[in-house]
């Protein structure tokens, strides 16, 4: 009884390992290694812009980065924000905002596609200077965060496990 037992185990095991396969699995792009950096006056322009939807409502962020689009949740009823299309650092993110309980853009937040935090800290502080803080080290989650000043809202680059963004607020 007991081989059986191992036999049908292992057929389990052995079915399951040929079913997987077959599984098609996602293709990873990240940016180009020699993607054309943008000017750092374009990307300091940029990042004012973003700075500067803070506080705004949806009609006065319309006018903003091309316009972009408004974001909804709720299947369609509730507007949270606009989705914008720009280029920052040489890559093509999507700069998106989301709106306070009183209809005002409140964070902007920015999704990066590099991996290295210290790479966007380094390129940040050429254009806005030394950062006013940084996290004591890496966190329990593993993130790392560094702050500037920009427009008078706060900038943070944000890295965690290899993800890195952007948050204005």
């Amino acid at each position: 009884m007991k081989r059986e037992l191992a036999y049908l185990a292992l057929i389990i095991l052995a079915v399951c390992l040929m079913a997987s396969c077959g599984v098609e699995t996602a293709e990873v792009s990240l940016p180009p290694e020699s993607a054309a950096p943008s000017e750092p006056d374009d990307d300091l322009a940029l990042l004012r812009d973003c700075a500067a939807l803070i506080g705004m409502d949806d009609a006065e962020s319309a006018g903003m980065l091309d316009g972009g689009e408004q974001n909804y949740a709720a299947g369609g009823e509730i507007l949270i924000g606009r989705v914008y299309s720009a280029e920052l650092f040489g890559e093509e993110v999507a700069p998106s905002t989301s709106y306070g309980p009183d209809g005002l853009v409140d964070g902007v937040s920015i999704y990066l596609s590099g991996t290295d935090a210290a790479a966007y800290a380094e390129r940040l502080s050429a254009l806005l200077g030394e950062p006013e803080g940084q996290s004591g080290g890496v966190s329990e989650g593993g993130g790392v965060w560094t702050e500037w000043r920009i427009e008078g809202a706060r900038l943070r680059l944000h890295g965690s496990l290899g993800l890195c963004s952007l948050e204005i607020s």
